[in-house]
């Protein structure tokens, strides 16, 4: 995982609840979270954040809203329910149903008659990407396998219905909103690359532990989601507030970077655009996409020191950690086009890039971005002129064996023509289980 996080960012802005670590795998106290940190004290600064935040998304950007919540940014009520545990955000689920309506729609969530629980424990994580669901029946609990339920479902579907407990009104997810792509090439082979995010829980619980439920990055795309730390400590768990999101509401972008509103009691509330696209970094001729082109992860930006150095960082409210990748010698490394470095620096965000083009215009020093902008435009040059001989030659391979070329044609258009009849043949012969990545 560090290893994954170095190459997408520079490192993890964790908003988990303050309780949930105290020490490392060595026995060492851990700093306070961040959460903590950025609050004052309720008495002694009245216009400091509060223990509070939320976060919502859409598809192509989201909006980290921290001391609160803007009131714009749903619809209806703010609805409140304590978390199941001091130490993660933990909500009950009572029923997950998948259909067009709820009354006709399947239940996933069949618990057995004689369960000691009537909830499965859903984890609410943005640094997830999917909603997961127990690849078991948890230890007796349920009468089937909620996810081998979802996977054995033959009819198609519009909505997700989600009861949770201690909320009196139940949670919808349309499944556009849950549509993420894929590049797996058995997606490529039947023709779609567009699927709902929804996988199975990776590990199984022991008794009397239950296997938890995710609720990933895809479902903050219908909710605004209020964490709530105000009075959490280790015996007292932390508020979590769902709500519906106002789809007029617009999210922060790029260029505005970050906006102070208010919450519905009047407190400051700090709203910050979060990245939600994919993410370039250029190493040597090729520009290679290390961020996960599918939606999956959420980036901030910090500027950090002094003067201020612009990190990325994935934010994730399932760890309480904040920490950065640190190499005195990366840097500069990185700046040299050297291979194999610890750890690879993503660029600024383009805001970020502006301020940086207009102090350098104001010092007098050349951009950074034209400093080596013919030897770019030369190497980029030489590999357009490579892959426009790669063309050359496909083309002359085809003109040779025409005979070979009809034959691929009819076959595509026979493919084309029946592949829904062919993709569901070998999907409910198969009864495939891809991870998604």
């Amino acid at each position: 995982m560090m290893e994954f996080w170095s190459q997408m960012g520079n490192g993890i802005l964790g908003l988990g609840p303050p309780a949930q670590k105290k020490h490392d795998i060595a026995g060492r106290p851990m700093p306070p979270p961040i959460i903590q940190q950025m609050s004052g004290t309720q008495d002694s600064d009245k216009d400091a954040l509060t223990k509070k935040f939320a976060f919502m998304a859409r598809k192509s950007a989201a909006e980290l809203q921290l001391g609160g919540y803007v009131p714009g940014s749903i619809e209806g009520k703010m609805r409140i329910t304590p978390s199941l545990s001091p130490k993660q955000y933990m909500l009950g689920i009572k029923s997950i149903r998948i259909g067009n309506s709820f009354d006709d729609a399947q239940e996933l969530v069949v618990f057995a008659p004689n369960a000691k629980h009537h909830h499965v424990p859903a984890l609410l994580d943005t640094g997830s990407p999917c909603i997961m669901m127990p690849n078991n029946n948890e230890n007796e609990g349920l009468q089937f396998n909620p996810y081998e339920q979802y996977q054995n479902r033959m009819e198609p579907w519009k909505k997700m219905f989600i009861t949770v407990e201690g909320i009196d009104q139940g949670l919808e997810i349309s499944y556009d909103d849950l549509l993420v792509e894929h590049h797996t090439f058995l997606d490529a082979a039947w023709g779609t690359s567009i699927r709902p995010c929804v996988m199975p829980v990776s590990w199984n619980m022991e008794p009397p532990h239950q296997t938890p439920i995710v609720l990933g990055a895809v479902f903050f795309r219908a909710f605004n989601v209020l964490f709530d730390n105000a009075r959490a400590s280790e015996t007292t768990p932390p508020t979590i507030g769902i709500a519906k999101q106002n789809r007029k509401y617009d999210p922060l972008g790029i260029s505005d970077n970050q906006a102070v509103g208010k919450g519905p009691d009047g407190d400051p509330v700090h709203r910050v655009f979060v990245q939600h696209n994919p993410i370039k970094v250029t190493h040597g001729v090729e520009s290679v996409g290390v961020a996960n082109p599918n939606g999956h992860q959420f980036f901030t930006q910090m500027a950090v020191g002094s003067p201020p150095q612009h990190m990325r960082v994935v934010v994730d409210t399932g760890s309480p950690l904040f920490g950065l990748f640190v190499n005195s010698g990366s840097f500069s490394d990185y700046e040299k086009g050297v291979a194999n470095v610890p750890h690879r620096r993503p660029p600024p965000l383009e805001h970020s890039k502006v301020a940086t083009q207009q102090q350098a215009s104001t010092s007098g020093a050349p951009p950074s971005t034209t400093r080596n902008g013919g030897a770019s435009r030369g190497r980029h040059g030489s590999v357009s002129d490579v892959r426009g001989s790669a063309r050359k030659n496909m083309n002359s391979l085809v003109k040779v064996l025409p005979i070979v070329g009809v034959v691929v044609l009819v076959a595509l258009l026979l493919f084309v023509k029946y592949r829904r009849n062919v993709m569901m043949y070998i999907y409910y012969s198969t009864k495939p289980d891809l991870p998604y990545r």
